[in-house]
């Protein structure tokens, strides 16, 4: 019987120390992925360097439309492959890992793909991509290992990193489709308030996109540009709660109604203050209530002036201002853009904040193309 050579254990020991530090490095990458796109990126990137291949991919299963899907792909479009297609496929449906060091001799394997991205496929792993209950959410892939096949290690360190994967995958996921739905939810309280006046459709959604292009010209923050996009679809939420014979109203309001007509931005405080807004978007409410308020303190509902308000409800002022002159209503006519342009620019400093209105300037050519564009949506 031959020896055991400790020198063997050694180097066993050593492979496997180093396996299991790269995947607790790479477990703590993956976990800090929020979005699909984030962790694709991480994995390509991480899995890729960790097996020295050219690519890696992750699949997503969509069971409704019984296919896979993955949002980017290393410079090529959206991918969906049924799951009747390809290794991807074939590892979907059997949940079972599957290698190939010659794909373009294997029956499973489909050139087309390739073809497709003007690519050559000349080894592949690909491994499930499981969720807690032991269903196959997603198929990763690793293509093209630089040293060629894959060996016994490479496969150990491919199951760990399929397991962190899954994990992280079946996170962003539930964390999307919540998203999803929460999205929704914002676009129907928007279309509901729009609903209550046709002439008014679209008001919410254009006056949110504009409230966006000069956010992102001004440099704000993701999460600022995020809650003013927000604010905007919901500014006028509280139009709820003010009785349509007043809304509509084709004459001039008397006080008492246009009195009542301001209480709008208040109930939209109110209302939008019981949504369980993230940490990052809690100011929505105060951004949405104070739209109405103008830095020379002759606003409403508060009086607030200059610094009082908060940058991304200035923002807003402008904009809803602006659709608000070059729309119809039932009491007056549209005016023409470079009109309204001139009156935004004249109220300087008055009622519009002077750094907003350059922004709103810098970003006029934009904002008539977004314009244009919802025109015909709407027509």
């Amino acid at each position: 019987m031959k020896p055991e050579d400790p020198c063997e254990d050694v180097e066993k020991l050593q492979k496997k120390l180093k396996l299991m530090t790269t995947l607790l490095e790479l477990s703590k990458k993956f976990n800090s992925a929020m979005t699909f796109r984030s962790l694709f990126r991480l994995v390509v990137k991480e899995a890729s360097s960790a097996l020295d291949a050219e690519r890696g991919s992750i699949f997503v299963v969509d069971s409704e439309r019984d296919l896979l899907w993955t949002e980017i792909a290393q410079g090529t479009k959206r991918i969906e492959i049924s799951k009747d297609d390809g290794i991807a496929g074939w590892v979907a449906r059997n949940g079972k890992a599957y290698i190939s060091n010659e794909p373009y001799n294997d029956k499973v394997f489909n050139k087309n793909i390739d073809l497709e991205r003007n690519f050559k496929t000349r080894n592949i792993a690909a491994l499930p991509l499981l969720n807690r209950t032991g269903r196959v959410i997603g198929v990763f892939e690793i293509i093209n290992k630089k040293d060629g096949g894959f060996s016994k290690l490479d496969m150990e360190l491919l199951e760990g990193l399929a397991g962190q994967v899954s994990i992280s995958l079946e996170t962003v996921l539930a964390n999307e489709e919540i998203r999803r739905s929460f999205e929704s939810f914002i676009e129907v309280m928007a279309a509901t308030i729009d609903a209550k006046r046709p002439i008014m459709a679209g008001h919410s959604e254009r006056v949110s996109m504009y409230a966006v292009i000069i956010a992102r010209r001004m440099q704000l923050s993701k999460s600022q540009v995020e809650a003013v996009r927000l604010a905007g679809l919901l500014h006028d939420y509280g139009k709820i709660g003010i009785p349509d014979s007043i809304l509509q109203k084709s004459s001039k309001l008397t006080d008492e109604e246009y009195t009542l007509v301001k209480e709008h931005v208040v109930i939209t405080k109110k209302i939008l203050r019981k949504i369980r807004f993230s940490d990052d978007l809690k100011m929505v409410y105060e951004i949405a209530g104070y739209h109405h308020e103008r830095v020379d303190g002759n606003g409403y509902p508060q009086g607030l002036k200059g610094c009082q308000i908060p940058l991304e409800a200035k923002i807003l002022a402008v904009v809803d201002a602006f659709d608000a002159a070059v729309s119809e209503r039932e009491y007056k006519k549209s005016k023409a853009c470079d009109v309204v342009l001139s009156e935004i620019i004249e109220d300087s400093g008055k009622a519009y904040d002077p750094d907003v209105v350059n922004a709103f300037c810098e970003s006029y050519e934009e904002i008539i193309k977004v314009k244009k564009r919802y025109d015909r949506k709407y027509k």
